[in-house]
């Protein structure tokens, strides 16, 4: 059953016999062929129908021969050519075709001449046909005629090569241009499609190789098996069709191993030196030499000969290369040999490599040190400074080496030492000859050989007295209760004994008083009975303080003192006082319980009982307690100052009235300190730093940082660089930024090592490493620093403008920008994006005067790599802070119907710099008889009493005990010079009458000694300037630090101008290390004296 799909009138199916109708059709202007579909079940197919004219005329080809091309990708059905013929007359012709080789690939129309394709074309199968047509005129033939089909190629076709994989060897002394690899391949397409080109397309980084045109693959570069035995080729095929999208392209294997030649000779890694012991046994093994050759097989193979066995005394191991000694060693003969080793392969031709091995004779132990004498004597006086030599003994041993090298050692330790190495005998600690008055010591002399040999000295030490013992009063202080209006007080007496435990005339005693503050009041014998000469009257002054002198006979005399506290009693009718109107203190977090960390006190102007104070606390869930009778604050707990930072306390003082006791309260602050209990940490260890190839000095590296959990001092960082290449670089010790110390040319990667130490007292600290990597200088980011202004007051509001910063990467953009070191306490911030730097947080002159910001600009590539720039921030002074005066009252006493005269000082402190700072004083209140005057600006009258305190010069130091004791001197002190400085106080006092009209002013040079880690903007020392003159145009002093320039504003202005000089004491906080870890001397046994060598120590900060 079929149907036909035809949209042609003329046509008609029929559906059960198949048969296709026509009816009457216009041949002459209608088609000539008619196409039909037919659905069959199951098949479909399409049938072409030819209309003719039933009427004949005469018939012949338009051509004598037809030719026709076909391109071989042509769909089956589509017509193909054409046989035309030129008729007369309406007589009807059919074509068919005669002679067909194409098995009836071409299909021909009987009445129209067209030729259809019936199948697809392959022109790899058969590029042409040949047919035969002949045209009919009824039932005779009219005429015939050849038809040529030329298949036409299209590129269907890859490349193919012979095999997937090709396999060659090569020597490795090949020459460049050797063909030596055949690739066989083909593409069956024709012309430009079957045209092929070939190429190595992986495998070949260096080019080592090429394909000519004739398809071999050749060697392009010399190889070198010992760099790379093999490789590993891709070659690809493609033919030459336009465009390249239409192109096949195949590919192919090759592996070419490169066989060794003898080209390379043995190397000796083994060291040209080794030392023995001159009692080596015979036969042993002194030394395994060892070469390596970087052929393989025989030509790899290495043998070992001696040229010259030094006479037979050393053999060798050919294969091994093991060295063994064969006669008996003699150091004192021979100190030195040299072997020569001859290393060679076992390739054709042989090579060989020769090394001269020094062999050192090692000295053995066998002479014991001698001291130049047996026994030594000395006489020193007690008061011999420590540190001082006394004397300097000499052992020799005749050995060299560790075993000639000799130390000195004594029995005990104190309070002598002795310099291991130089034989010193040193006083280290303060001598008592009332204690020991003599010393035998033992000085042993130990060689450094393997079994020690010694020998050991007698000293004996002989410790003369001097008067080195004050007398000393036990107690220091006495306290005599007197009634006053006493009738008969010159039975008051009290004896005064002090112990002086020198001997002779140094301990003979004679008592006076130094001074009393009452005239005629009291008096003390030769003997010392102290003895009260008059009553006494409260009203007019409760206590007495009498200082007792006890000097001792010798040369120069020693003085001890006694204060007598002389207390005239009274009836209760004063409450206690305390000595602050706050207390502010500090205790340590890890203090044990039963610490006493603050002392209490409190005054009552009453007598006896009345006087009496007793504390107490009205806190009780505090960890603290207060000692009842001496107001001793002590912890009575565990303190964690992460739990509770400070505590507030009520303390009661009250008398010991028996019925009407009075009392009063003060406010006690406690902050509980911080102890160095945090490790410093850095925060991207390790550090990895991508830095230009070429640096100039005091380029920027990068910057480390590190944190830590405590406070203050214990959380101050000082960062170190410190390794075998950190001379190459430097290190800001506060900021943490790391620059480059001289210029850094095309190196390699460096590492240096990064110490960071908090300020602790028992420092804590952290070390990282840098890695620091070169990369081409195009590649970081270009920076651009635009500063609005480098100068602030520190009342600059929040937001300010500072800089803009701008950059630009042609590695990887965008660029982000932060703050890596300088922003102190967070006072900038820079945007990461846009590089806006503003201030973050207020400013603090009194904290911080300037700042040095580091900028980083940090591309986005993988790893990123950044630029620095530095900006320098000066931050000006504003009047913030108001005068505050060192106490909060000040107790001055003045006798009634005493002449216009000094009261007493008083002293208050402004923060603030410049004529901020310059204070100036003012009576308020109180003073409404107008009986006081005070100096507006604190200067120095000429009248000022000798003694009177001017000023106190104050320096801190932060450690405690021995360390912190500060002494006070003036420099260039002269008999002109009328003042004096206490020593331990620093109180700078008159020392003579002043004289105005002789000489004005005076310019003084205090010393004072500094530690080296002081943080910076620490106040030192605090200079005043005055101005004798009385006019208001002086007030106000410029002070310029050119040495100390003081500058007042008159007209014509004056200045004064003094020096400050500043001892940086250091803190031991870094241990020496020696610049080599390993130190060889050679010096011949027989040398009459050994010269000295300087072994030299480096620390983080210098060398010595």
């Amino acid at each position: 059953v079929f149907n036909t799909t035809s949209s042609h009138e003329p046509l008609s199916g029929n559906t059960v016999n198949g048969s296709i109708e026509g009816q009457l059709a216009d041949t002459v202007s209608g088609p000539s062929w008619y196409f039909t579909s037919i659905d069959a079940v199951p098949k479909h197919g399409t049938v072409g129908l030819h209309s003719h004219n039933r009427w004949g005329t005469q018939m012949a080809f338009s051509r004598t021969v037809h030719s026709f091309e076909v391109k071989e990708d042509t769909l089956p059905g589509t017509v193909v050519g054409k046989v035309e013929t030129v008729f007369d007359g309406l007589t009807p012709i059919t074509y068919s075709v005669q002679e067909d080789d194409g098995e009836n690939l071409f299909l021909l129309s009987p009445f129209s001449g067209e030729f259809l394709l019936s199948r697809s074309l392959d022109f790899e199968a058969q590029r042409f046909y040949i047919l035969t047509v002949v045209v009919q005129q009824g039932d005779s033939q009219v005429s015939s005629v050849r038809v040529y089909f030329n298949v036409l190629d299209v590129n269907d076709n890859p490349p193919v090569f012979s095999q997937d994989a090709f396999s060659a060897s090569l020597l490795e002394d090949t020459r460049v241009g050797t063909c030596f690899l055949f690739l066989n391949v083909s593409d069956k397409d024709d012309g430009d499609n079957g045209d092929l080109k070939l190429r190595v397309a992986g495998g070949d980084k260096e080019e080592v190789f090429f394909i000519n045109t004739a398809g071999s693959l050749c060697l392009n570069t010399e190889l070198d098996r010992e760099r790379q035995p093999f490789y590993n080729l891709t070659v690809t095929a493609n033919d030459c069709v336009q465009p390249v999208s239409l192109q096949f392209t195949s590919t192919a294997h090759v592996s070419v191993v490169v066989d060794d030649v003898n080209d390379n000779a043995p190397l000796f890694v083994s060291g040209k030196i080794v030392s023995i012991p001159e009692d080596t046994a015979l036969h042993s093994v002194i030394m395994t030499v060892h070469a390596v050759d970087e052929d393989i097989g025989s030509n790899g193979d290495v043998l070992y000969y001696l040229n010259n066995a030094a006479g037979g005394v050393f053999s060798i191991d050919n294969k091994s290369g093991k060295i063994y000694l064969e006669e008996e060693l003699d150091r004192e003969q021979v100190d030195i040999l040299t072997i020569t080793v001859t290393a060679t392969d076992k390739g054709s031709p042989k090579m060989a490599t020769i090394m001269n091995l020094t062999v050192h004779v090692e000295d053995t132990n066998d002479h014991d040190p001698e001291f130049s004498q047996s026994t030594y004597s000395l006489t020193i006086s007690e008061d011999i400074p420590r540190g001082t030599s006394l004397c300097q003994v000499q052992a020799l041993d005749r050995d060299i080496g560790p075993n000639g090298q000799v130390r000195y050692m004594l029995n005990q330790t104190r309070p002598f030492v002795v310099d291991a190495v130089r034989g010193v005998i040193t006083v280290m600690d303060k001598l008592d000859r009332e204690r020991d008055s003599n010393y035998t010591l033992t000085l042993t002399v130990v060689d450094q050989g393997n079994k020690r040999r010694s020998a050991t000295a007698a000293i004996s030490v002989t410790v003369l007295d001097v008067n080195d013992f004050a007398p000393l009063f036990t107690p220091q202080t006495v306290t005599m209760h007197v009634l006053e209006n006493e009738e008969d007080p010159t039975q008051l007496t009290h004896q005064v004994s002090a112990l002086d435990e020198d001997l002779g005339i140094n301990s003979q005693l004679t008592y006076f008083i130094q001074n009393e503050d009452s005239d005629g009041l009291f008096s003390v014998t030769p003997k010392g009975m102290f003895q009260i000469l008059h009553s006494l009257d409260r009203e007019r002054k409760s206590l007495y303080l009498v200082t007792i002198i006890a000097v001792d006979s010798g040369l120069p005399p020693l003085t001890g003192t006694l204060t007598i506290n002389v207390l005239v009693d009274d009836v209760n009718d004063n409450r206690p006082e305390f000595t602050e109107v706050v207390y502010n203190t500090i205790v340590s977090e890890d203090s044990p319980t039963g610490t006493v960390f603050a002392m209490i006190t409190a005054s009552d102007n009453d007598e006896g009982v009345s006087g009496e104070i007793r504390y107490s606390m009205e806190n009780l869930d505090v960890p603290f307690a207060i000692e009842k009778t001496s107001g001793e604050l002590f912890t009575t707990n565990v303190l964690d100052r992460e739990t509770v930072a400070i505590y507030r306390l009520i303390v009661i003082g009250s008398d010991e009235h028996p019925t009407q006791p009075l009392s009063s309260s003060v406010l006690v602050t406690v902050l509980i300190g911080d102890i160095n209990d945090h490790w410093p940490q850095f925060m991207n260890s390790p550090y990895v730093a991508y830095v230009p190839t070429e640096m100039a000095p005091g380029s920027v590296v990068c910057a480390v940082t590190a944190t830590d959990g405590d406070t203050e001092m214990n959380a101050e960082l000082h960062y170190s660089l410190y390794g075998q290449r950190s001379d190459l670089f430097s290190i800001d010790p506060y900021s943490g930024t790391v620059f480059a110390s001289s210029a850094l040319q095309g190196m390699k990667d460096i590492i240096v090592n990064v110490h960071v130490e908090d300020s602790g007292e028992n420092p804590k600290f952290d070390i990282t490493t840098i890695s620091i990597r070169f990369q081409n200088f195009s590649e970081f980011p270009e920076m651009n620093v635009d500063v609005v202004s480098d100068s602030f007051s520190e009342d600059e509001p929040v937001g300010t403008l500072v800089a803009v910063v701008s950059a630009a990467s042609i590695r990887a953009e965008p660029v982000s920008f932060y703050l890596a070191s300088g922003n102190f306490e967070d006072m900038f911030h820079v945007e990461q994006l846009s590089g806006v730097l503003t201030v973050e947080n207020p400013l603090d002159y009194e904290t911080k005067k300037e700042l040095t910001l580091l900028i980083e600009a940090r591309d986005s590539g993988s790893p990123p790599f950044s630029s620095f720039a530095e900006i320098h921030i000066n931050i000006s002074d504003v009047n913030d802070h108001f005068p505050q005066f060192t106490q909060a009252d000040y107790r001055c006493e003045v006798f009634e119907n005493s002449p216009p005269s000094w009261v007493c000082d008083v002293l208050a402190i402004d923060s603030d710099s410049g004529s901020y700072g310059t204070v100036q004083y003012n009576i308020t209140g109180g003073n409404a008889d107008k009986f006081f005057t005070i100096d507006p600006e604190n200067e120095v009258a000429e009248d000022c009493p000798v003694g009177h305190t001017i000023i106190q010069v104050t320096v801190n130091d932060d450690d405690i005990g021995a360390n912190a004791v500060i002494n006070y001197s003036i420099l260039d002190q002269t008999d002109e010079m009328p003042f004096n400085i206490d020593f331990t106080t620093g109180c700078v006092m008159v020392g003579r009458l002043l004289d105005r009209e002789m000489q004005d002013h005076y310019v003084l040079k205090p010393l004072i000694a500094i530690p080296y880690h002081m943080a910076v903007g620490t106040e030192v020392v605090q200079f005043t300037a005055i101005d004798p003159d009385v006019s208001n145009i002086s007030v106000g002093i410029e002070y310029v630090v050119n040495g100390v320039l003081a500058k007042d504003q008159g007209f014509p202005s004056l200045s004064s101008q003094t020096e400050i000089t500043f001892e940086i004491t250091g803190r031991n906080q870094f241990s020496p290390g020696f610049r080599e870890l390993d130190v060889i001397f050679s010096v011949p046994e027989d040398l009459p004296n050994i010269p000295r060598q300087c072994l030299k120590t480096q620390k983080l900060e210098q060398t010595f």
